[in-house]
């Protein structure tokens, strides 16, 4: 295991999964649901830790300066080609890194406790390590689009279900995933919120909805103009985790993850990520003066 940035200090958010190459036109990006959440958690105040695998040519670490990254180098990084029609996304996997397990946690065992937030962020079923918070009762959140993708031969992505999430998720607290990565996404949100557990389905412009104790809000989206969506559920997903951890309860948390998703919209790739908590807050407190909580059928 590799250590970029490394810190001596508690580390008290830890992202899973993938940094990746996202392929635009004429250029190389950092991508990758790990990227975007560590991002939304370390300028939220958050000392904050990657565990990934990328390939050996990997070049992409430098917008992720004040982030620990601990890496296994594997023959190749994870690599998507996004094109975008309107908001339909078609989605090619070029290349895929080794998958990522619990032993891949152990180096950070020592600086943890049971404040340590866990966030399980796959982009392409890397991760195998148990979907756990790193102690018992700890908090523990899951951007599982990554759970929901399959690919041919030729990488093209499409959705698939996600076998055995029920089980997975059992100690898990909040769950995000989307309408346009999950089949039968409502039904899913539905059977998934169970007990103490927060699930949270994204639906693009229309917002979020939130199914918490056995009710079901909309939580409207901030009105942006949209120049990339990339990126923009990992922000909401990892914000709206930190939201709880600081006691928020979930459909405040939900707003602030609105606001804070809705940055990264407006500018493309992780460009987008707000700068500060600074500009989540100032735009939260004008969303709460547009909307208001609103319980609707699940």
């Amino acid at each position: 295991m590799e250590i970029r940035g490394g810190r001596n200090v508690p580390i008290d958010f830890v992202a899973v999964g993938h940094l990746a190459v996202d392929l635009q036109p004429g250029e190389r990006v950092l991508g990758g649901a790990a990227a975007y959440g560590a991002l939304t958690a370390a300028r939220l105040g958050r000392a904050t830790a990657v565990v990934t695998a990328v390939g050996a040519d990997f070049d992409l670490f430098g917008p992720l300066e004040g982030i620990e990254v601990h890496y296994h180098l594997s023959p190749e990084s994870t690599t998507f080609r996004n094109e975008y029609r309107g908001t339909h996304r078609e989605q090619h996997v070029l290349g895929r890194a080794r998958s990522l397990a619990a032993e891949d946690l152990r180096a950070l065992r020592a600086r943890v406790s049971s404040e340590t937030v866990i966030f399980y962020c796959p982009i392409a079923r890397e991760v195998d390590a148990p979907l756990v918070p790193f102690e018992p009762g700890g908090m523990c959140g899951v951007a599982a689009q990554g759970f929901f993708r399959t690919w041919d031969d030729a990488g093209t992505v499409r959705a698939c279900a996600w076998e055995g999430a029920e089980a997975a998720l059992d100690q898990v607290t909040l769950v995000s995933l989307s309408v346009a990565d999950a089949p039968a996404s409502r039904e899913l949100a539905r059977k998934l919120a169970r007990g103490d557990r927060v699930v949270a389905l994204t639906e693009g412009e229309d917002g979020a909805r939130v199914y918490t104790q056995g009710r079901c809000f909309r939580i409207p989206a901030w009105p942006s103009s949209v120049r990339e969506p990339t990126g923009a559920g990992d922000v909401f997903a990892a914000s709206f985790l930190v939201a709880l951890t600081e006691g928020r309860d979930p459909l405040d948390a939900a707003q602030f993850a609105a606001c804070a998703a809705a940055f990264a919209v407006e500018a493309p790739g992780v460009s987008g990520v707000f700068k500060s908590r600074a500009d989540v807050e100032t735009r939260l407190a004008d969303y709460r003066t547009r909307y208001r909580r609103q319980e609707i059928e699940p």
